[in-house]
Formats: C-alpha cells, structure tokens, sequence
C-alpha cells in the first residue's frame, strides 16, 4: 500500500520553492521565532537539568555555611529524599513554560508578564534543597511558598529575567543559586520559620481535633 500521505511530506520538505508559495512571508517568520525560542527554551532546560544542579546544591551549603547556618546542614545526607517526588509537578510547570514562549513575541513586556507568570515557581525550584533539609514534603513546601509569597514572588521574578538574559543566561544560573540560599538565610534569621512552625502545629492539632470529634 502506497503511503501518499507520507509521500507528500518528503516532497514537501525536498522542495523548498513550495514553501514559497505555501506559506506566507508573516507566517514563516512566527513559526521561525517559534521555533528559536522553543530551542533556546529546551537548551536552557537540559542546561539546568545536566549540569547546573549538580552545582547549585554545593553553592548553597557553601553560602548556608558562611552565613553562619552549618546547624541546618548538619545530618542531612541521613534526611529522606522523598520530596524529589515534587519533580512530576514541575514538569507540569514546564508545559505552562512551553505554552507561554508565544509572551516573548512581545518586545520587554512579554518577557516581564513571562517573568510574573513564571516568579514563584522558579524560587519554589530554587528552594528544593532548602526543603529536603527542612525535611518538608509537598504540601509543607506549598503552604509554605504562599505564607512567603512576596518574597517568593520578588525573587523569582528577578532570578528568571536573569535567566533569560542572552549569553549569560548560565552564569546567572549560578548566582541564582547564591541569591536563593540568600533567602533561606534571611527566612531563617528573621524566625519566621519558627512562626509558620506554630502555625502549622496549630492547624494540624485542629484538624486533629476534627478527627476526634467525628470519631
């Protein structure tokens, strides 16, 4: 059985003088730039993916260190790294990324909505090494992003703009990962750990008390 359709695609493809004729001058440079910045996107994450995290985890113990906070290092390696399971939930997030790449069409403010869209997710990655030595899971991790919500957001929006700067893109990669263990320090010095602690305790001991009480 002749597979014309298939057959057509190569000869398509073999003859780019029907290209001309097919597809318009504007419909071409859109799918040209698409195509570009889904390259650039995919790069970027196997970048980040490969090589950056290998590194990003020694530059945060590395800062955590200096800041004066061994303490929360100390017995990590014995911590569960069950919360790596967030991974599937980020790789959700990559498909909003992929799906928002049309925003860079749109000079500076297509970059700065991406960058908005974008901000808390990025800190939420930034700070996953900062959560296994917190020992949190998921939905730990979750209440506590929205309890720093605006730091989150500030510092996220400003480490992805640093991403997306051409060329240095993967050196920023890396003072990111110093401006995110900058957070943790300053989350960490300012106690508010230890209030979101009580917070915690006190939501969990209602929910608890709900239980007995339907018991």
């Amino acid at each position: 059985m002749a597979l014309f359709a298939l057959q057509g695609i190569t000869y398509f493809l073999r003859h780019p003088a029907l290209w001309k004729e097919d597809v318009p001058k504007q419909l071409a440079e859109i799918l040209a730039l698409s195509i570009v910045m889904t390259e650039i996107f995919v790069s970027t994450v196997v970048y980040g993916a490969v090589c950056v995290d290998y590194f990003q985890d020694k530059i945060f113990t590395f800062v955590l260190r200096d800041c004066g906070l061994g303490s929360l290092l100390d017995g990590h390696e014995h911590r569960s790294t069950a919360v790596k399971v967030c991974t599937s939930y980020f790789l959700s997030r990559s498909v909003l990324g992929v799906i928002s790449l049309p925003l860079h069409v749109v000079p500076i403010l297509g970059s700065l909505v991406y960058a908005w869209l974008h901000a808390s997710v990025l800190a939420w990655e930034q700070h996953l090494f900062y959560f296994e030595l917190k020992g949190f899971g998921l939905r730990e991790q979750q209440r506590w992003v929205r309890w720093h919500k605006v730091q989150y957001s500030n510092f996220g929006m400003q480490a992805l703009l640093l991403h997306m700067t051409p060329c240095f893109g993967p050196f920023f990669m890396l003072t990111n990962a110093c401006g995110a263990a900058l957070l943790a320090e300053k989350l960490e010095r300012e106690g508010s750990g230890a209030k979101w602690h009580n917070e915690e305790e006190t939501l969990l001991g209602s929910s608890d008390s709900g239980k007995d009480n339907t018991v």
